[in-house]
């Protein structure tokens, strides 16, 4: 049986990524809840209420004080079910208390915690809502707390976190109970980790080890191995994608280039979901290639060039799927009023979807060519004479991927030769009226299936024009 993972909403609140995590988000919620009707099944630890009164002992710098305090009372009433609802609140006034500490006695408090939410979060005789909470708790922690360093400081994480989350990450079966690291743990790492990594982790060896959880995320097999669905598999790997991302280097060490090798990888392959592809190519044009002056980016440029061409082609799929549920939701509701279905090439939000969806490939697109900008991406760095093949084809998708939003935003209109947004007048809605649009999901459709012709022309000539001479005869 497939595993299934509910996640919440994304920090960018894109619609694919949104339209991903509806798909898990039952069956995770179902996962970590379930067990209000499985009491007897989960351990309840004794709460001392004697140690109540001795909170001042995380500040103590001794372990066995802290120890004693966290599994006593401190963590123990994480552990009953009438306090699963209490759980995120547990964890902020954990993240507060151990914030007020100073110098070494916050170390040692951290030190400690640390590994105590480890051995909660593999503990399978926990309430899985409590093991997810406490696999988050592992990441929480700070160094050095934000807005301590003035302005807009985000603070320094607690690095040595890292190493205790990547030995859970890879906790191997455990031999006595046959207990592995269940998915939504998984999914607390990713989450932790990726707070770390857009925070920046300067120690080479901290930073290979969470590159490390991100890369094995990603790695082909992982999912299957994992027995994990499409979907979790899906917002694991974008996870894992957005956390090397943040890294803002096609390396993991000083002469590699496996992030980039990674991410061009999962552009070449046509069965990866589209919100994955869509970070991949956000990521790459983040990417500073310092130091790398000899780099070919032949494969790089052919590789977004396809990913076009594979995106327009799975939104040409969706947008299918999508009108054929709409026509059987209509079908079933004629059968009950006896009225004949509406034909209109898909409702307002069925367009409102679409729409969405291509504008953020497309937007996606244009990260990867010029930084979404002008300032990043590809399309700067190829400065070479040899190179003029590749800036010409990025500079073609530029111009396709305005011609792709003028047909979202003004319709046909909008890819006339004639084309000047000041002259079309768009209309609007009337207030308390759905959103009005220029185009219908069909009309979108049929305009990518043409696009996909001049996509499929432009990734043919580009892959004859890096192709190497034929032998003379």
């Amino acid at each position: 049986m497939k595993k299934n993972l509910p996640l919440s909403k994304t920090a960018s609140g894109t619609l694919p990524a949104t339209v991903l995590t509806a798909a898990v988000l039952c069956a995770l919620l179902f996962t970590l809840w379930a067990p209000y009707g499985a009491k007897a099944q989960y351990r309840e630890d004794p709460v001392d209420r004697e140690l109540e009164r001795r909170k001042s002992d995380l500040g103590s710098g001794d372990e066995a004080k802290i120890t004693e305090f966290a599994k006593g009372y401190y963590l123990a009433r994480w552990t009953h079910h009438e306090n699963l609802a209490k759980l995120h609140t547990f964890r902020r006034e954990t993240a507060a208390d151990v914030a007020a500490l100073r110098s070494e006695n916050k170390k040692t408090c951290q030190r400690v915690l640390v590994r105590l939410f480890a051995e909660m979060a593999q503990a399978e005789d926990l309430i899985p809502a409590v093991r997810y909470n406490a696999a988050l708790a592992m990441g929480m922690f700070n160094e050095r707390e934000s807005g301590t360093g003035g302005g807009g400081d985000a603070g320094i994480p607690y690095f040595p976190a890292i190493g205790v989350m990547a030995e859970v990450f890879n906790a191997s079966e455990k031999e006595e109970r046959g207990n592995k690291v269940p998915d939504y743990v998984v999914l607390a790492i990713l989450i932790n980790l990726d707070r770390y990594a857009a925070l920046g982790v300067p120690d080479p060896a901290d930073r290979k080890a969470v590159a490390d959880v991100f890369l094995q995320t990603l790695d082909p097999a992982f999912g299957k191995k994992h027995n994990y669905s499409a979907e979790t598999t899906a917002w694991f790997q974008k996870k894992a994608v957005d956390g090397l991302a943040a890294f803002g280097t096609p390396s993991q060490g000083e002469s590699d280039t496996i992030v980039l090798d990674t991410f061009i990888r999962l552009l070449r392959d046509k069965s990866i979901d589209s919100t994955v592809q869509c970070a991949v190519l956000r990521g790459i044009g983040t990417m500073k290639f310092n130091g790398k002056d000899d780099f070919d980016f032949e494969p790089l440029v052919s590789v977004i060039v396809r990913a076009a061409l594979y995106l327009n082609q799975k939104e040409i799929a969706f947008i299918d799927e999508e009108n054929i549920r709409s026509q059987v939701e209509s079908t079933q509701g004629a059968g009950r009023t006896g009225a004949m279905p509406a034909m209109t090439g898909g409702n307002a939000a069925n367009t409102e979807t679409v729409v969405s969806r291509v504008k953020y490939d497309a937007e996606s697109l244009r990260a990867s060519i010029d930084g979404g900008n002008g300032k990043g991406g590809v399309l700067p760095l190829l400065t070479k004479e040899s190179q003029a093949p590749l800036k010409e084809a990025l500079e073609s998708l530029l111009g396709r991927i305005d011609r792709t939003n003028n047909f979202l935003d003004f319709g046909e209109q909008g890819i006339a030769d004639d084309f000047d947004p000041k002259k079309i007048r768009r209309p609007k809605a009337a207030k308390g009226a759905e959103q009005t649009f220029m185009v219908n999901s069909t009309m979108v459709r049929y305009f990518l299936a043409d696009e996909t012709d001049f996509y499929q022309d432009l990734a043919e000539s580009l892959a004859a024009a890096s192709a190497p001479p034929a032998p003379a005869n």
